[in-house]
């Protein structure tokens, strides 16, 4: 079977034979033994072009939906052709002016795009330190026992992350194709469902806890409005990263670091993981780890918030903390099992700080 696909994809389209074309359709939905997932990818992209083309988009839709169920039973981890299936069929919806049917593609596009991010990101448990300034949002998180998501639009780097960037220039092009500014303004909106959290890695690349001490003290100065604000360190229960739990796949969690380049080429489409975990080194310093949310379940907040109950494992005030801050502290921790820290200058270096427990 595999000579008898090879040679079936070595001719140009539209110059099959009539059974050759029977042949691929019928084990585009059906997967054939001793064949390689990676040629039936092929095959049954093969297939939607010439079913396309003889009995129309209609017919080939059928087919993608078909093909798409078995190979993502047999290959699940397939993402690549999983993801081929999926953007033409949300391009030939967008054809068919089908909007709601375009959105539900892109939004499983997505899905399945953040997946294989997800299969190959690190979601170990391990310590993650988030520095907040105070405001009544930061303060509900430490009180709810909650960690809140923004938009990247909100990042103060205007090539993070890169999927915003270039979403926003592609947008901006004189398309050619009209039904691919369509496809790029969909896929902007339907990004929107992306929410992420900026974290410190709290393990040195051996695999050792790094102290709050030894955090780069610039973290303090860029995200904890200039030491007057606080700092938590979180361990994540690896539950929140269970993809299984979300049996409609509308919903998915990872937390994977992030790639320092010197140079950022993004003249072709970038993948997923690029778009969202790659950054100038000009950030190396910071050593991120980025918490990425996708959830197109419904309900779509500006900054939803995870559940992370006992997750928070301590929480260290800044230099500069005012006395009023750490006293609003005090009660967002309330009876809750989270020590409380004040950080200060060391004396015996005084490039580093140290950390005092107070409560």
């Amino acid at each position: 079977m595999e000579s008898v696909f090879n040679n079936i994809l070595a001719k140009p389209l539209h110059t099959l034979a009539a059974d050759e074309i029977d042949t691929i359709k019928v084990n585009s939905i059906s997967f054939p033994d001793g064949i390689s997932g990676n040629l039936w990818g092929k095959v049954i992209m093969r297939a939607v072009k010439e079913v396309e083309h003889i009995e129309g988009k209609k017919e080939a839709l059928k087919l993608i939906d078909k093909a798409y169920d078995e190979l993502d039973r047999v290959y699940p981890q397939l993402f690549d052709e999983k993801s081929e299936l999926l953007k033409t069929s949300c391009l030939f919806f967008i054809q068919e002016n089908d909007q709601r049917e375009a959105h539900k593609k892109m939004e499983r596009y997505l899905y399945n795009a953040i997946a294989q991010v997800h299969f190959q990101a690190i979601n170990e448990k391990m310590p993650y330190y988030s520095f907040r300034g105070f405001s009544k949002y930061s303060l509900e998180d430490i009180e709810n026992e909650t960690i809140s998501l923004a938009h990247p639009r909100e990042f103060n780097d205007p090539l993070d992350t890169i999927l915003v960037y270039w979403l926003n220039e592609e947008v901006k092009k004189e398309h050619a194709d009209e039904w691919q500014l369509r496809y790029r303004l969909l896929m902007k909106k339907v990004s929107e469902h992306i929410k992420i959290r900026c974290l410190i890695a709290g393990n040195s690349e051996l695999g050792h806890e790094v102290p709050i001490e030894d955090i780069n003290v610039l973290m303090w100065s860029h995200y904890a409005d200039s030491h007057k604000g606080f700092c938590v360190k979180y361990l994540f229960d690896s539950d929140i990263f269970d993809i299984t739990k979300h049996v409609k796949r509308d919903k998915i969690m990872l937390v994977d670091k992030i790639k320092y380049s010197e140079t950022i080429n993004i003249s072709d489409e970038p993948s997923i993981r690029m778009a969202l975990l790659e950054k100038s080194d000009f950030w190396k310093y910071e050593n991120e780890m980025r918490l990425i949310s996708y959830d197109c379940s419904g309900e779509d907040k500006e900054f939803p918030v995870i559940e992370c109950k006992g997750m928070a494992k301590a929480i260290y005030l800044g230099v500069k903390c005012s006395d009023e801050n750490r006293r609003l502290m005090e009660k967002a921790i309330g009876d809750k099992n989270i020590p409380l820290y004040q950080m200060s200058v060391d004396e015996g270096k005084l490039t580093r700080f140290k950390k005092t427990l107070i409560g």
